[in-house]
């Protein structure tokens, strides 16, 4: 939950991302990924291709 937070702060531009405060909570994003079974597969596959670019840098 916390790199998503951190990446929904990241995608709102400055000045505005430092009155935002995000947050998920669990439960609401699992009902989100269970709305729409596909986006098991799209979302893990952006995590994955994010998490080995921040790796290899």
């Amino acid at each position: 939950m916390d790199f998503l937070e951190q990446e929904m702060k990241n995608d709102i531009p400055d000045p505005l991302n430092q009155n935002f405060i995000p947050y998920y909570q669990l439960h609401e994003f699992e009902g989100l990924l269970f709305n729409n079974i596909e986006t098991f597969d799209d979302l893990f596959t952006i995590l994955k291709d994010t998490k080995r670019h921040f790796m290899v840098q």
